[in-house]
């Protein structure tokens, strides 16, 4: 189970020529994580190109990002092109469905091995050993099948977010083929996670319920470098499940924005309780930093419905 070189392919299942898909940003950053470890990352986005004129080549590994729903079809589509033309090449699982369900995931012909929640820290160390046909016990964070049997090894340890480098590869990326990009809006992450426990969110299991964020400091710094590597883009969207969750730090984005002289707007999503708390001053902040839209989820208006979940 063992690709030559030290290339890992990495890929985003989609339908292809998909309208209007976005920047995979999750793939971008463990693509930064693989090149730190000292591997070559290629992304492969099935949205953008038929997959069946892709060479798979032979990596060390091939990525396979997924969450629930539509994407496990194309995922498995993929998967099985792998199959039939390298038999030996390990075909690693992550995202949002895999993590939810590692060990069914992990049963099926297609997996070799699930990647658990955070991939940053776990990518590195897996390379490692299936690039040395190596045993998998000591790598964290993954679940995969074991003479007839799924094991699981210990989770990961949380990532550190203002440890991932600002400037993510975006080179990697055929850029032209994502019309939001073009038309001038960039997305980025400045937190993960959300204490609350919506029945409809994935949070409760993904994240545990907990929420980290990057420094205000670190937050401007990646908004900044993201305007000179795209210097046409009006608009950030952070993709935070949870962006105001701790509101001095909001405000200290806010000011740094201001004082940095920060020129492009920017949207986040709240909860509809955050916004009641808010006074004058700080909405007039958010505004005045360039905020012109919150994107609210609404589970349901019913206290009874709520007190149920």
């Amino acid at each position: 189970m063992t690709g030559q070189g030290n290339e890992v392919l990495l890929v985003f299942p989609g339908r292809f020529k998909a309208p209007d898909p976005q920047v995979p940003l999750q793939l971008l950053h463990v693509a930064g994580a693989l090149q730190r470890a000292g591997y070559r990352p290629r992304i492969f986005d099935m949205r953008l190109s038929d997959y069946r004129t892709l060479s798979v080549g032979d990596p060390v590994f091939v990525g396979l990002t997924c969450m629930s729903g539509p994407q496990i079809r194309y995922a498995l589509e993929f998967a099985a092109r792998v199959r039939a033309e390298h038999p030996r090449v390990p075909i690693v699982w992550g995202g949002v469905h895999p993590t939810l369900l590692p060990e069914q995931t992990a049963a099926s012909p297609a997996v070799d091995v699930v990647v658990r929640g955070e991939a940053e820290t776990v990518v590195g160390p897996l390379a490692d050993r299936l690039a040395a046909d190596a045993s998998l016990a000591d790598v964290k964070g993954i679940t995969y099948e074991l003479d007839g049997a799924v094991v699981s090894t210990p989770d990961a340890e949380l990532v550190d977010l203002d440890s991932i480098q600002v400037e993510l590869p975006y080179e990697l990326l055929e850029l032209a083929g994502y019309p939001t990009l073009q038309a001038g809006r960039v997305h980025l992450q400045t937190s993960r996670g959300c204490p609350s426990r919506c029945g409809f969110c994935y949070n409760t299991g993904f994240n545990k319920r907990r929420w980290r964020g990057k420094s205000p400091e670190r937050v401007v710094a990646e908004m900044q470098s993201l305007l000179r590597r795209f210097p046409h883009v009006k608009i950030i969207d952070p993709v935070d499940d949870n962006f105001f969750v701790d509101r001095r730090r909001a405000e200290a984005i806010c000011t740094g924005l201001l004082d940095g002289d920060v020129r492009a707007a920017w949207r986040a999503n709240c909860r509809f309780d955050y916004l009641a708390r808010y006074d004058g001053a700080f909405v007039k902040l958010i505004e005045q930093a360039g905020c012109m839209e919150i994107d609210f989820g609404g589970e349901s208006g019913s206290e009874r419905m709520q007190s149920l979940v």
